[in-house]
């Protein structure tokens, strides 16, 4: 639940803030073929951040839509844009960061269940590329290495 009173509130805005504006970074210095790719990606992070301005207090029914919809804003750029996912690990982070202040226990396991559910699907259903990369040893000799992508 929501206590304005916490001295840590703020502190917890400005990890928020944080967080989603590394996310954003991340974004721009990823790789992208288009132009609109990028801008589209930054665009739902940015939406994912304006809709936490308000949170919603009362209501079960507005929590979990509310919830639903940052869940949305969130899969939606992975499916469509391919968003990273180091920065949509982060994007998961602020939604616990958030359910923790809108719901009582019970509310804040399903979501962190739900988040970890989501996220190591995305992780499982991303491929793994092994690439090939020379490498030099200290004495001149060379070896073949292999990372992932």
């Amino acid at each position: 639940m929501i206590r304005l009173t916490y001295p840590s509130f703020r502190l917890l805005l400005y990890l928020e803030w944080l967080l989603l504006a590394t996310a954003a970074l991340m974004e721009v210095l990823h790789p992208f073929q288009s132009l609109w790719s990028p801008l589209l990606r930054v665009g739902a992070i940015a939406l994912f951040g304006a809709i936490g301005l308000r949170l919603p207090t009362v209501r079960l029914g507005r929590k979990v839509l509310f919830t639903a919809l940052e869940f949305g804003l969130i899969l939606l750029p992975i499916v469509r844009e391919g968003l990273s996912s180091r920065s949509s690990f982060l994007l998961f982070l602020v939604l616990l960061m958030r359910s923790c202040l809108i719901f009582r226990k019970p509310g804040q396991v399903t979501v962190l269940g739900l988040a970890l559910l989501s996220y190591s699907s995305l992780l499982l259903l991303k491929p793994i590329y092994l690439k090939k990369s020379l490498q030099l040893f200290g004495n001149g000799d060379l070896a073949m290495c292999y990372y992932l992508a």
